[in-house]
């Protein structure tokens, strides 16, 4: 049986991803049956000087051509191969400080190898895998005898790939069908480099393209996910973590990311010598979680470009803390109220990132005017009860 190549990406090419260059050393060939359907994905073996590799995986699926990158990582809490046996569609697990649930448990083949395949990698092998998800974290746990694989990554566009490796605009067009232009002047003011920046994410968050996993993933339906009910008032006063602070403005925002769309309460506080805070209402996706965010001054300066321009997995380090990028989304401004009855800008649109550190959340936020950071921890909801008397 013949596996074309279906994509532009060629063996030998070379192309960034992570800050570094990294060459195609081949293409691997994968399949898994499914109610006696076999569906079949491609893996481009990526390496670079200083011996490191990533997967690039691309899969056709009922939703169109999907990208996604993967890497190899040791997980700060190991899984055995017995262990990894036992999981099952729905169960949880914590691999590397991350709580994730998984989502398919099957078993690969592969079925062709061009080029240089990863070591060790011979057509026929068969090997055992479950793919698990949390928020924008996906992991792919794989197993041959004894020996167990660890995979991260995360899902990046079409166009992504074709910046990367500078591929012909009318090649990539024959691919992807059609181009989405940024050729056009922006009124705004951004810079053409923000523009493509800002691109990026936002494909990334609309699945234009994505990243698929070592040892396949298939994603899951869009998730759509309304706000938890609970409100808070807009000019009521409370005390957190000793200090005291007033709702100024109440947001009811839409977040969009790869895979779902979910709503969450964000409330503008004020407190004392002109501080403010920011409280959010349902941070995860369906979750009834508080989360208290103050703003940070960078260390060194972030633009927008720069944040743009961060990926999945990717360190930061914006006030001495680092922190690890585990999300990429836009939010939209759905409706507003606030104690002076005014708002802020219904349908106004950001983007942002959100970064993980031990028992600390990065939040990055920035549009035309300017960028934001925030850190933040969570908060019982009885904490936020008792402070203002709900």
């Amino acid at each position: 049986m013949n596996f074309p190549n279906r994509t532009p990406v060629r063996i030998g090419m070379v192309g960034e991803f992570f800050g570094k260059r990294f060459r195609v050393a081949g293409r691997v060939v994968l399949g898994m049956e499914e109610q006696g359907r076999t569906s079949y994905w491609t893996e481009f073996n990526l390496v670079n000087l200083e011996g490191e590799s990533a997967d690039l995986v691309f899969e056709e699926t009922d939703s169109g051509p999907e990208w996604r990158l993967f890497v190899m990582f040791d997980p700060e809490y190991p899984i055995t191969a017995s262990d990894a046996a036992t999981k099952r569609v729905g169960d949880k697990l914590n691999l590397d400080g991350t709580d994730v649930t998984v989502t398919l448990v099957s078993r690969s083949r592969i079925y062709d190898i061009e080029g240089q395949g990863a070591e060790g990698e011979e057509v026929g092998d068969a090997a055992d895998y479950f793919n698990a998800s949390g928020g924008s974290t996906k992991i792919v746990v794989s197993w041959t005898g004894e020996e167990v694989e660890c995979y991260r990554g995360g899902d990046v566009s079409f166009e992504a790939v074709r910046s990367a490796f500078n591929i012909d605009r009318e090649m990539a067009a024959r691919f992807a069908g059609t181009l989405i232009s940024v050729d056009e002047p922006a009124s705004s003011g951004f810079t053409t480099k923000l523009l493509w920046a800002i691109l990026i994410v936002a494909l990334l968050i609309i699945g234009f393209g994505a990243l698929g996993p070592l040892r396949s993933y298939s994603p899951p339906a869009l998730i759509i996910t309304q706000a938890p009910s609970l409100r808070l008032k807009p000019g009521a006063i409370g005390t957190l973590n000793g200090v005291p602070w007033q709702i100024r403005q109440h947001t009811l925002v839409q977040i969009a990311e790869v895979g779902r769309r979910y709503e969450r309460h964000e409330y503008q506080l004020a407190g004392p010598e002109g501080t403010s805070a920011l409280l959010i209402y349902g941070f995860d996706a369906g979750q009834k979680d508080w989360f208290l965010f103050t703003p940070v001054e960078p260390l060194m300066t972030m633009t927008a470009q720069l944040a743009a321009a961060r990926r999945y997995g990717e360190m930061v380090n914006v006030d001495g803390e680092a922190a690890t990028v585990d999300g990429l989304f836009e939010t939209i401004l759905r409706e507003s109220e606030s104690a002076e009855n005014t708002t802020l800008g219904n349908g106004k649109i950001f983007y942002g990132f959100r970064a993980h550190s031990a028992g600390t959340v990065l939040l990055a936020r920035w549009d035309e005017s300017g960028i934001s950071f925030e850190r933040g921890k969570a908060l019982s909801g009885k904490e936020v009860a008792a402070a203002f008397k709900q």
